[in-house]
């Protein structure tokens, strides 16, 4: 759902993901288990980020995602005031989640709620295998998404 939610907001935003760059945040490069092999700081194109997400099952490149989208759709509401950059990015969190969330509903996934980008250590995660088969099928009628998971082999160099 991150990949397929994203895979929205490039559309919606017109975003290029060949020339978008998504600076790795801290949270994002210390997530626990599958990973892209990002490191903090490291500035990586979204395009190469979907494919981390969706190629090793990268628990840094999806959170990594959704905070960037997260903060872009709240970017959108200009009234909105935050303390810290970490609340900005908690509400940005957020603000993703409940995309991914509205979109399970939209699907008739429900018996899926998404308490995270990527699924892991969080009870509150739910799904079920008939919505996880819906969320493939539809995922599989966006032809990127299924340019990314016919994807055999990927490799990026990080530049910077």
């Amino acid at each position: 759902m991150t990949c397929l939610t994203s895979l929205q907001l490039i559309k919606k935003f017109r975003i290029n993901p060949y020339k978008r760059i998504v600076t790795i945040s801290k949270n994002a490069a210390y997530q626990i288990g599958t990973s892209a092999m990002t490191r903090q700081g490291d500035r990586i194109t979204i395009h190469n980020l979907l494919r981390g997400l969706m190629l090793p099952s990268g628990n840094d490149a999806a959170f990594a995602l959704a905070e960037f989208f997260g903060d872009l759709l709240i970017g959108q509401n200009t009234l909105r005031k935050f303390e810290t950059w970490g609340k900005r990015m908690e509400e940005a969190m957020l603000t993703f989640l409940g995309m991914m969330n509205s979109n399970a509903k939209k699907f008739n996934m429900n018996s899926t709620f998404y308490a995270n980008p990527h699924g892991l250590v969080n009870n509150r995660n739910k799904s079920t295998a008939y919505d996880l088969g819906l969320l493939c099928l539809i995922a599989m009628e966006n032809p990127q998404f299924r340019e990314i998971v016919s994807t055999k082999e990927f490799s990026f160099d990080i530049k910077d």
